[in-house]
């Protein structure tokens, strides 16, 4: 395979050489342990061809699909020759051992519209109880051709689970050259962390971009999310649809949307450290349905499976919120109905699979028809006064919270 790197990565990359102590032969040839790598200069950039072993263990393997794999703990070893590269978009995708569930996400990935942004799309593989990654999964995700940038495949060290992958596979990444297209105030590149069992719209980023650059100085954001289908009332456990004639394309609601879920980076930032010293062992937050869903966990001894309880807890004290969309299908009238929507009538953004696994014992039928693969002007026609919901589903005010 042949990469090109700009003369800055041609000078991490000779770096990375003579800190490994690899020696090139009289042809440009670079032989260490099962590596195979050929340099050639140009004025401005470096070219190299890669032939790489099959045991991945304790290296990083570059494919021809612009694939890089790394060991989670032994990404030092090659991360030189990428780590400086500057995305728009870093897609967080977390998996374990549903390597057909993953397929149909990546698949959903390779329609995503990104406006000529530079997008990476990361894929975190969890290893078993027993320290095994799951062959299938990872095949899947080495085998895949991702048209719109590079792949970085990591593989876990150990086994870490949904509440290790989710909240430390993305450390929000600040721009050096400050290229934000959001705002110059707003230095960081979007994360969006989706797990294996999701679809996304072809929209999908646009319209989170666009709901970043309007939501740039609202300071009481925990972050976005693609969720609009199954939202409960928080206290009740009864369906939450609000009104599109009250809200418009978008509202803000207490309860935190994990079906595609862009951080605010500066929270989550917070939020990691919060949670890596943390000395409390209950999150429990007042009268929520979710608290009693975690302490029946915690009576059967699987509160790992619920990673949110504690970003609701530390949204709610501290008064953070999550912005939802809320657009519909252009081929009926409920921007203009107070009615409530029909469930097809929904244009999602994201859609959760609910394929067999941690959440799901048993295979249950998705709502597919609500998946959107239109783009409207009105949907980024965002509220100034944007309402939030609370708990309870009623409209109320951040100064309340």
């Amino acid at each position: 395979m042949s990469l090109t790197f700009s003369k800055r990565s041609h000078q991490q990359f000779q770096h990375w050489l003579v800190r490994f102590s690899l020696i090139r032969d009289s042809h440009g040839c670079v032989n260490v342990k099962g590596f195979s790598i050929f340099l050639r200069k140009c004025p401005t950039t470096l070219q190299i061809a890669i032939t790489l072993p099959l045991n991945v263990k304790n290296y990083c393997d570059i494919s021809t699909n612009k694939t890089f794999i790394f060991n989670v703990g032994r990404e030092d070893l090659c991360h030189n020759i990428v780590k400086d590269f500057e995305y728009d978009l870093r897609i967080i995708v977390l998996t374990y051992k549903r390597s057909a569930s993953l397929l149909k996400l990546l698949q959903s990935l390779n329609a995503l519209e990104t406006d000529g942004d530079s997008v990476l799309l990361e894929i975190w593989i969890d290893r078993s109880i027993d320290g095994h990654i799951d062959s299938e999964t990872l095949i899947s995700a080495r085998s895949f051709l991702w048209r719109n940038g590079p792949v970085h495949i990591y593989l876990q060290s150990k086994h870490v689970g949904i509440i290790g992958q989710w909240i430390y596979s993305w450390v929000p990444k600040k721009y050096k050259f400050n290229k934000s297209k959001i705002s110059k105030m707003y230095p960081y590149e979007i994360g969006l962390i989706l797990e294996d069992d999701i679809s996304i719209a072809p929209y999908s980023y646009k319209w989170l971009k666009a709901a970043k650059k309007f939501y740039n100085s609202t300071n009481y954001i925990a972050g976005i999310t693609f969720q609009s289908e199954s939202l409960i009332n928080a206290e009740s456990g009864r369906d939450f649809n609000p009104l599109p004639s009250l809200t418009g394309p978008s509202f803000f609601y207490r309860l935190i949307g994990s079906w595609g879920f862009a951080p605010e980076p500066r929270v989550w930032l917070k939020f990691q450290r919060w949670f890596k010293t943390k000395t409390l062992k209950h999150p429990y937050v007042p009268k929520i349905l979710m608290t009693r869903w975690y302490q029946y966990f915690e009576s059967i001894n699987t509160t790992d499976t619920m990673w949110t309880m504690w970003f609701i807890y530390y949204c709610h004290y501290h008064r953070l919120v999550t912005l939802y969309s809320n657009i519909f299908k252009p081929t009926n009238k409920t921007f203009r109905s107070n009615k409530i929507p029909r469930i097809n009538q929904v244009a999602c953004l994201a859609l959760n699979r609910k394929e067999p696994g941690l959440h799901y014992s048993k295979p249950v039928k998705p709502n597919t028809n609500c998946l959107n693969w239109y783009w409207r002007p009105e949907y980024t026609d965002f509220k100034k006064d944007t309402i939030l919901f609370g708990y309870n589903g009623k409209p109320t005010k951040i100064e309340l919270l």
